[in-house]
């Protein structure tokens, strides 16, 4: 990380607070974009005057002087608690008052509102409406939202097209997540013609666009050698650099190709570290495989309560092999008081997403009593 001379922040406050202070007069007479500009301010990062009260003072003001980005930016700050206390409800009414005035941000975030069911009546027709809405006022995000929303269910071939539309505009757009979705339509010949060529140009930009999946893409492309000279120093090169961009299942793939040694130096340093990041970045097959090396003691000093940990973290997003291995620390009583009540449970959890040997641990136990 490069670090700024606290003598060099100093100076640019400096310089900027002149600025500063005639868009707090502006805004002090009506003029809501300045008010709004006055709040970036005290939300930048790199502001060392930086404060959510103050930003959120100021987007409030912006927001009564019915300018509609700063109705988004105080629906944003009560959806995720800064400077104010956590409120859906609030977020809502303040992104409602932001898409009546026509920002794109404040349409599409009450379209993931709706879609979520974030304090509110979970909606598919709701969040169509709004996404569409935001795709219209030329949001990339809302458009890349709309696609994803048209695919939902049992496509058919005019909803394919209504995809494929949507993330060529999100695509033009700029937005990097509608790039990548083309690119794995293209690739999947998923509701379009199967293309290698389209979806190693839109897998480009994405990733150009720094979209993790654009990356992961790629990185799959040149693993399996899909349009492409197979090339595994190409796949490794863009599985680093989605994991860099957050994407948690190229980190977990990322660790075991560390683990096994596929393409790089064996590490179990390596291996920990991707696992690691996938796992914070809600990869429950990566908390798995962390869980499984404190398990096993590979690499690192056996923990079992470690294990546990990790392998609950893995079973709460959904992964069917880290309820199982929960339920076997339980059924066990490996670092857990034993209890095959609770090992039923998660024997369950994992059969109903699906995972067979849930569902085969659940008959054993069934056959035994």
């Amino acid at each position: 990380m490069k670090f700024i001379p606290i003598a060099l922040l100093v100076l640019a406050t400096s310089c900027f607070a002149g600025e500063v202070e005639d868009l707090e007069k502006a805004c002090s007479s009506g003029d809501g974009d300045s008010c709004v500009w006055v709040g970036d301010w005290y939300r930048n990062l790199q502001n060392i005057e930086k404060s959510d009260n103050k930003a959120l003072e100021y987007y409030k003001k912006g927001c009564e002087l019915n300018v509609g980005l700063g109705c988004g930016e105080v629906g944003l700050m009560y959806y995720s608690g800064l400077g104010v206390e956590k409120s859906y409800s609030q977020a809502k009414d303040f992104f409602e008052k932001s898409c009546k005035l026509e920002n794109a941000s404040g349409c599409t975030a009450l379209g993931y509102l709706y879609h979520r069911g974030d304090g509110v009546e979970q909606s598919n027709t709701s969040a169509l409406e709004y996404f569409t809405k935001g795709c219209d006022l030329e949001s990339g995000i809302g458009c890349a939202a709309l696609g994803s929303m048209y695919l939902v269910g049992n496509p058919d071939a005019k909803t394919f097209e209504k995809a494929k539309e949507s993330f060529e505009k999100s695509c033009q757009l700029d937005e990097g997540i509608g790039c990548a979705e083309l690119g794995f339509m293209y690739g999947a010949g998923l509701g379009v013609e199967q293309s290698f060529k389209l979806a190693q140009e839109y897998d480009e930009k994405a990733c150009k666009l720094d979209e993790g999946n654009g990356c992961a893409n790629l990185a799959v492309m040149y693993y399996q050698g899909n349009g492409v000279e197979k090339s595994l120093a190409k796949s490794i090169e863009y599985r680093e650099r989605a994991c860099i961009l957050n994407h948690g299942e190229s980190c977990r793939i990322l660790a075991i190709m560390y683990s096994t040694g596929e393409g790089v130096k064996s590490s179990f340093a390596k291996s920990l570290e991707y696992f690691e990041k996938g796992c914070r970045l809600q990869d429950g097959r990566a908390c798995a495989g962390l869980a499984s090396m404190y398990y096993e003691g590979a690499g690192v000093t056996q923990s079992y309560s470690k294990a546990r940990h990790y392998f609950e973290e893995a079973c709460n997003t959904g992964d069917g092999d880290g309820c199982v291995s929960l339920g076997s620390l339980y059924f066990n009583g490996i670092g857990v008081e034993k209890s095959e009540r609770r090992a039923r449970e998660l024997f369950e959890r994992a059969c109903d997403v699906g995972y067979q040997l849930g569902c085969q641990r659940l008959r054993e136990m069934n056959a035994s009593e």
